[in-house]
C-alpha cells in the first residue's frame, strides 16, 4: 500500500493532521495512554484501522461442554444422572493464548502494523504520532517503489517488511487498535528463541540505498558497467531497496527464504570465526561439491563443535534485549560482534588458519594411532555403529535420539522451523560432551583410587585398605556433585524437544565450510 493511499485510507478516521512546522513545536513524551487503561510506548508496534479494515472477529475460546448445553438432550434422562452430571467450566487460557488468538483476529481482518517512533501534543486532548509503516506483503512493497529482489506473492508466511524513515507518516493516536505482537528475527543470533510459522516477524528495511550500497547494486545488475566504485546521485534517487538487517552470508548472495512454495534450508557452520549459513544445494552441488564422508574424527568434531554460542540463549531471552528500541529499529552491528566486539580481518583469517590445522592435526594423529581402522572407514568397512563407537564412547543412559541430534547439522528451515534448530542440537552436543568427560573423569580417578589403595594395602600389610578406599571413594564423590546432573540435563533437553526418533533425520554425511574449512 502506497503511503498517499494509506493517507487516503486513514483520512475518515482521523483528524487533520498538523502542519510539518506546528508538529514540531509539540513537546515530545514516551508515551501515551489510551482507554480502558493501555500504554503505549516508544518502539511498540500496534494495529492501526483505516477504512478498508474490518471489524475483528476473533475465534471464542475452547470450551467444555456445559451443563446448560444438555439440558434438552437431558430432559428425559433419569433425575439421578442428570444429578451426577457436573458442571464444566471455559478451558483455562493462558494470556499468551489470548495475545495470539486476537492477533489472529487482527490479521485476518486486514488491520495495518506500526511502529511508533515519536509521541507529540500540546495537551491530553492533542497527541499526535509519527509511525513507521509495516509492508505485510511484497505486492505492498512494490506498490511503494522498492526493488524486492523477491519472487511475486506472499514470502515467509508472516513476515512484515519495516518501510524505511522516508516513509513515516504523522498519524493521530486515535487508529491505535491494540498492540501488535511483532518479534525481531535476527538472524545473526543463531541460538534465538524459536517461533512458530504463525508469528509476526521481520527482518528486513527498505529505504533509500546510499552511495556504496548503491554501487554494489548497480554492479550486481550490470557488471559490465560496474567501472566506478561510486553511483550517480541520479541511480540513488530513483530506487529504493529492501535490505536485510543481516547480509546473507553464503556464497550464493540469495537471501534466506523461510516459507516459500519451495523453500531451502541452510545450514550453519558454528566455528568461531565463521558463523556463517549455507544452503545445502550450495553445499552439495552448487559451485562445488563441499561434501564429506562422515568418519570417526567427523563425528568426534562435530559432538563438540558450537558450544561456545550456548551463552546467547541466555541473553537474547533477557528482557533487556526485548524492551531495547533502538538496535530493533535500525541495526547496526551483528548480535555476535555486539557481544564480542568487531573481529579484524587479521584475526579472522587467524581462526580460519587455527581451525584447518586444528583438523587436520587432530586427522593426522588419528591416522597414525588406528591406521587399519581408518582404511577401513575409506573403505567403507565400519558401520554407523562402529563409527559411534570408535569416535568416543557414551552413557548408555542417554536416549538414542540425544546422541543423534549432537550430530545433526544445524539447520534452519522447512523442519527445522524459521529460527532453526541450534538450540536442540547444540544442547544435545553439550550433553554428550558432558556425559564424556565426566565418564573420562570417573575412569582416571577409579585408576588414582585403585593405585593409592594398592600402595597403601602393600605399606600396611591390607588391614586398613578397605577404610581408605571408602574415604578416598567419598572424596571423589564430592568432586562429581560439582559436576551438571546428565540426567537432570536429558530430562530438560527430553521435555523441550521430545522424544520422537526421526530416522530421516539421520546424518549422512558431512560438509567442509566453503569460508573456513572446518566441519559443520
Amino acid at each position: 500500500m502506497s503511503p498517499s493511499k494509506r493517507a487516503r485510507d486513514l483520512a475518515p478516521l482521523s483528524w487533520e493532521a498538523p502542519s510539518e512546522e506546528e508538529y514540531k513545536s509539540l513537546r515530545r513524551y514516551k508515551s501515551f495512554l489510551m482507554p480502558p487503561n493501555i500504554s503505549y510506548y516508544l518502539g511498540d508496534f500496534v494495529w492501526l484501522a483505516h477504512e478498508h479494515s474490518r471489524p475483528p472477529i476473533p475465534e471464542s475460546p475452547p470450551r467444555k461442554k456445559s451443563r446448560a448445553s444438555h439440558a434438552a438432550e437431558s430432559a428425559v434422562e433419569k433425575e439421578e444422572e442428570y444429578d451426577d452430571e457436573e458442571e464444566e467450566e471455559e478451558v483455562d487460557e493462558t494470556e499468551e493464548e489470548k495475545q495470539r488468538r486476537e492477533a489472529d483476529a487482527m490479521w485476518k481482518a486486514g488491520y495495518w502494523i506500526g511502529r511508533i517512533v515519536e509521541i507529540r501534543a500540546r495537551d491530553k486532548t492533542y497527541v499526535w504520532m509519527k509511525v513507521r509503516w509495516m509492508c505485510r506483503t511484497v505486492k505492498e512493497l512494490r506498490e511503494s517503489d522498492v526493488k524486492t529482489g523477491l519472487p511475486k506473492g506472499k514470502v515467509g508466511g508472516r513476515e512484515i517488511f519495516m518501510l524505511g524513515r522516508e516513509f513515516d507518516a504523522v498519524q493521530p493516536v486515535g487508529t491505535v487498535e491494540s498492540h501488535a505482537p511483532v518479534t525481531l528475527y535476527d538472524e545473526s543470533n543463531p541460538m534465538q528463541e524459536p517461533f512458530d510459522n504463525n508469528t509476526i516477524f521481520y527482518r528486513s528495511e527498505a529505504r533509500t540505498p546510499s552511495l556504496e550500497e548503491s554501487a554494489v547494486i548497480q554492479a550486481k545488475l550490470n557488471p559490465a558497467k560496474a567501472s566506478s566504485k561510486r553511483a550517480r546521485q541520479s541511480d540513488i534517487s530513483r530506487s529504493r531497496h529492501l535490505f536485510q538487517y543481516q547480509p546473507p552470508t553464503c556464497y550464493c548472495t540469495e537471501p534466506y527464504l523461510p516459507i516459500t512454495d519451495r523453500p531451502e534450508p541452510m545450514a550453519l557452520c558454528p566455528n568461531p570465526g565463521c558463523l556463517k549459513w549455507f544452503h545445502l544445494g550450495c553445499l552439495d552441488w552448487r559451485g562445488g561439491d563441499y561434501r564429506r564422508p562422515l568418519t570417526p574424527f567427523s563425528i568426534s568434531y562435530i559432538r563438540s563443535s558450537g558450544l561456545q554460542l550456548l551463552p546467547l540463549a541466555d541473553y537474547t531471552s533477557s528482557p533487556e534485549v526485548q524492551s531495547d528500541v533502538i538496535r530493533p529499529l535500525t541495526p547496526g552491528k551483528p548480535f555476535w560482534e555486539v557481544v564480542n566486539g568487531t573481529p579484524t580481518p587479521k584475526e579472522i583469517e587467524k581462526l580460519r588458519e587455527e581451525g584447518l590445522a586444528e583438523c587436520q592435526n587432530e586427522y593426522a594423529k588419528r591416522d597414525d594411532q588406528e591406521s587399519d581402522k581408518v582404511r577401513q572407514e575409506k573403505e567403507g568397512v565400519l558401520s554407523f555403529a562402529e563409527l559411534q563407537a570408535w569416535a568416543g564412547q557414551v552413557d548408555e543412559q542417554i536416549p538414542e535420539v540425544i546422541q543423534q541430534a549432537a550430530i545433526a547439522p544445524i539447520l534452519r528451515g522447512e523442519k527445522a522451523g524459521v529460527v532453526g534448530n541450534a538450540r536442540k542440537v547444540l544442547g544435545a552436543r553439550q550433553i554428550i560432551c558432558n556425559a564424556i568427560n565426566l565418564s573420562l573423569y570417573s575412569s582416571s580417578a577409579n585408576s588414582v583410587i585403585n593405585i593409592k589403595v594398592e600402595s597403601d594395602s602393600e605399606r600396611n600389610g591390607g588391614g586398613d585398605t578397605k577404610e581408605k578406599a571408602v574415604d578416598v571413594t567419598a572424596k571423589v564423590a564430592g568432586a562429581d556433585e560439582s559436576h551438571p546432573s546428565i540426567l537432570q540435563m536429558v530430562e530438560e533437553w527430553l521435555l523441550t524437544h521430545g522424544d520422537d526418533l526421526d530416522e530421516s533425520e539421520a546424518r549422512t554425511v558431512i560438509w567442509r565450510c566453503p569460508s573456513c574449512s572446518r566441519f559443520l
